[in-house]
């Protein structure tokens, strides 16, 4: 069942590196998403860029961008295999493969999508500027696509993990020139060598970090 499956997911420390991931694999659970996720008029108003094992420089650009993103005074260290890493981002430097999603301007419309605009109705992800107020709708989906694609890896004995600490503007992306749009979300992938609930038992503070009760969160109206 699905409910089983989800409750598998983790969030991912430390990945295992002499465990990547076959890009043919990742390609075939990427397309599988693809197909099964849905997304407002068919637009799918974002990107995914995939990261592969043989792109350390990219994978260590990224970390040194969420690490940057707190301000650290030394977030610029320069990185060792295991040594100067923050804990929290480890991941993202470790994982087999990362995915950044970005929000995407769509100039190919198909032919339900051209009437739709040859009527007068307002098309957000068409335009730089209407993208840019769409990007709520454009978090929601991303979100849709990436839950879906880690149910899948668990499903298939990888792990993943996602990331929203990072800096959003694009000058702060120049060294990954393939970002070309505002990004929505970083999702690590892999085989899971330490989790963050492994530390959280560990250090002893798992039983004090618990989600808020049931009836906080869902409201049955009268």
């Amino acid at each position: 069942m699905i409910i089983d499956i989800l409750k598998q997911m983790r969030h991912v420390r430390k990945y295992y590196k002499n465990k990547p991931i076959e890009d043919d694999f990742l390609k075939e659970i990427l397309e599988q998403t693809w197909k099964v996720t849905p997304s407002k008029n068919n637009f799918m108003p974002y990107k995914i860029h995939v990261i592969g094992p043989q792109h350390e420089n990219y994978k260590k650009e990224i970390y040194q961008i969420c690490v940057g993103n707190e301000d650290l005074k030394n977030s610029r260290n320069p990185i060792d295999e295991g040594q100067n890493l923050n804990p929290n981002y480890m991941n993202l430097f470790n994982c087999s493969h990362a995915l950044i999603f970005t929000a995407r301007l769509e100039d190919e419309l198909n032919p339900h999508q051209r009437l739709l605009d040859k009527n007068g109705i307002y098309l957000e992800p068409i335009t730089p500027e209407s993208l840019a107020t769409y990007i709520d709708t454009v978090s929601l989906e991303v979100g849709m696509f990436a839950n879906t694609l880690s149910a899948v890896c668990l499903e298939n004995n990888v792990q993943t993990s996602y990331t929203l600490c990072f800096k959003r503007n694009l000058e702060a992306w120049q060294k990954l020139p393939f970002v070309d749009n505002r990004p929505i979300l970083i999702m690590t992938i892999g085989k899971a060598e330490i989790y963050r609930r492994d530390i959280a038992r560990k250090e002893g503070w798992s039983k004090n970090d618990y989600k808020p009760a049931f009836n906080r969160i869902v409201n049955f109206c009268e």
